[in-house]
């Protein structure tokens, strides 16, 4: 059976609701804030996925000898364009992340914006982590930004109703499943007229988990944080930011 997140249709569709023009004017914040706290100034990197490359192309700005992978060609698209109108360089790969591997080739690879609990068990999560392990250069470092499952709990909203500037709608129903430790997502588009609906599932780790899915993966020095400032990862933590270095 095909995964939804392979459905190109879904990306298409849901563009502009779930890359929206906020997340947008945050990405050279948030790649300031992952530099600062990885320690990463210059070299190669790895964003994957990648999305519509809005932090690749950042990375790039910066000085990066930056590689961008997606599963989805219309989503690398995107990054192309980006990249031409801005005049700079992104290599683009096609692959599921599950898959790509390119040994002792990164000094920092980043996982934004909520890329890890999609599949069918946690063995394939710590296969990407490992991917990730593998890919880095003796020195370097890995940032997932993650759902921090506690905040979702405390500020848990089962209905969300968002408009893009195409006059789309889209209504979000969610679940919280397990104590929280996996959303069940029902989501419906509505635009000029017609309906199409979308369910997916994500786990939701801890810190504890993604923690000890890290070491299985073979990194030793982790750290977690509770946002991309650097907080403490604590009861007031508002992201699980996770961190390894090779």
């Amino acid at each position: 059976m095909s995964e939804w997140f392979s459905d190109d249709s879904f990306w298409n569709d849901l563009y502009d609701h779930i890359f929206t023009s906020e997340k947008e004017d945050i990405a050279c914040e948030q790649v300031g804030q992952v530099l600062k706290l990885t320690g990463v100034e210059k070299g190669r990197a790895l964003d994957m996925p990648c999305g519509p490359g809005r932090h690749a192309a950042v990375l790039a700005q910066s000085g990066f000898d930056v590689t961008a992978v997606d599963l989805n060609s219309r989503l690398l698209d995107r990054v192309k364009s980006r990249a031409k109108e801005s005049g700079i360089e992104i290599e683009l790969v096609r692959q599921d992340m599950r898959s790509f591997v390119r040994p002792e080739s990164y000094d920092l690879a980043i996982s934004m914006f909520n890329s890890l609990g999609y599949f069918e068990s946690a063995e394939e999560d710590v296969r990407i982590i490992a991917n990730y392990h593998k890919s880095l250069r003796h020195g370097g470092a890995v940032l997932f930004e993650l759902v921090c499952r506690d905040y979702l709990s405390r500020n848990f909203e089962p209905v969300k109703i968002s408009e893009a500037p195409n006059g789309s709608v889209m209504e979000q129903r969610i679940d919280l499943l397990d104590g929280g430790g996996k959303i069940r997502n029902e989501w419906r588009l509505k635009y000029n007229g017609m309906e199409r609906d979308f369910h997916f599932e994500q786990t939701v780790f801890s810190g504890e988990e993604i923690n000890e899915m890290m070491l299985c993966a073979g990194f030793e020095k982790i750290e977690l944080y509770g946002n991309l400032e650097g907080a403490p990862y604590d009861e007031n933590a508002t992201r699980l930011i996770a961190i390894g270095r090779k």
